[in-house]
């Protein structure tokens, strides 16, 4: 099978959608495909090597970029894109509320390729809370449509088809988990590196840690006013914050723990990577995702590979699918509802291990490759 993806920058900047896309296009060509990623920009993305058993090919096409308002490409930079999906099985589109993907779903269309669109979380409920104007008369006027005509549109989670599906007839719909390359998991990672590098992670107190950009749509004000909850009931504990963000919000972020009575438990990392961010998720008595939007929360789903209990609101799309991992606790959005869910992970370590053990067999059999890959070469030969 000759599969073509297109994400309009790979830079990890830009979150989760690169990642996935990448690790996607990587099993794919592991499984033995032709794959090629078209991208405008490459920027600090870095692809790894085909080492799959059926030895398919991965190429990166750098391609031109959306010139044009509504991120659209100039007219001529349309057909440029052509020599890459001629003779393709499947072109796969990632995101909603671009100009680019709709053009390029007009090119396969006239090269005999059915196109199929992630939405990657951008017509669930939560993302209508923002310039719901703009992106209401969108989908008015050329989203639908365009919807409409793919071959199929790719959830991630049940509630996300379930909230999406408003635009589009759920019979196009697929459920299909982000591909995750498991690989670094096989065996459970060694706590001892993160300890080697973080301090705080040598002492007794039991540590919350999120990992991810620190941004507003993250909700860790929420995991902070928990914080200081736990902090009145008794409980010892310690949040780390792993990640970059801008000055001005982090500064927020430690006025606000000195508010709950938690300024000298909130530490910062910076940005982990590597062994170290595997060890440090594996250090980690609970890991915490207060989001107010995410789609799949990938470096949630990488603390259960690495047999971290996870804590989690409505705001993540999969937790219908993680209610009976017996390894993540569900909660509300209030500081006291996101407080109970950690508090019996911090209070008790026994607890947590078994439940962090739940939770990587869990996700180990969730995102097994195979499995994973074979739902979407089933997608890819849908027919219309």
């Amino acid at each position: 099978m000759r599969v073509v993806y297109y994400c309009v920058n790979l830079d990890s900047r830009f979150g989760g959608p690169p990642k996935t896309t990448i690790d996607l296009a990587v099993g794919m060509a592991n499984a033995g495909h032709e794959v090629v990623l078209m991208t405008a920009e490459v920027g600090d993305a870095k692809i790894p090597a085909i080492n799959g058993a059926n030895r398919g090919s991965l190429r990166v096409a750098v391609t031109p970029g959306p010139r044009l308002p509504a991120a659209t490409l100039m007219p001529g930079d349309a057909a440029k894109h052509d020599p890459h999906l001629q003779g393709a099985d499947a072109l796969h589109l990632i995101g909603v509320f671009d100009g680019t993907p709709i053009q390029l779903s007009s090119r396969a269309r006239r090269l005999g390729v059915p196109y199929h669109v992630s939405l990657a979380g951008m017509l669930d409920d939560d993302c209508f809370t923002r310039k719901a104007w703009k992106k209401r008369l969108f989908m008015s006027l050329v989203g639908k449509r365009w919807l409409a005509g793919a071959r199929a549109i790719h959830c991630t989670a049940e509630e996300e088809l379930r909230q999406s599906c408003r635009f589009f007839d759920k019979r196009l719909g697929v459920v299909i988990p982000n591909f995750v390359d498991i690989g670094p998991f096989v065996t459970e990672p060694d706590p001892a590196i993160a300890a080697e590098r973080f301090a705080f992670l040598r002492s007794q107190t039991p540590v919350i840690v999120f990992l991810g950009r620190l941004h507003r749509i993250k909700n860790l004000e929420l995991l902070i006013d928990a914080a200081g909850v736990l902090r009145r009931r008794g409980v010892d504990l310690a949040v780390a914050l792993a990640g970059p963000g801008e000055e001005a919000y982090i500064a927020e972020l430690k006025s606000r723990a000195v508010a709950a009575g938690v300024g000298d438990r909130l530490l910062f990392t910076g940005l982990v990577s590597g062994d170290v961010k595997l060890s440090l998720l594996r250090a980690a008595r609970v890991f915490a995702m207060p989001s107010l939007h995410e789609n799949f929360g990938i470096a949630m789903v990488e603390a259960m590979l690495a047999g971290t209990p996870a804590v989690l609101t409505r705001g993540v799309k999969i937790w219908r699918e993680l209610e009976s991992s017996g390894g993540a606790s569900v909660t509300g959005e209030t500081p006291e509802a996101f407080a109970d869910g950690l508090e019996g992970y911090l209070r008790d370590g026994a607890m947590a291990r078994s439940a962090g053990g739940l939770a990587r067999r869990w996700a180990l059999e969730f995102l097994e490759p195979r499995r994973v890959i074979e739902q979407f070469e089933a997608m890819y030969a849908r027919r219309g």
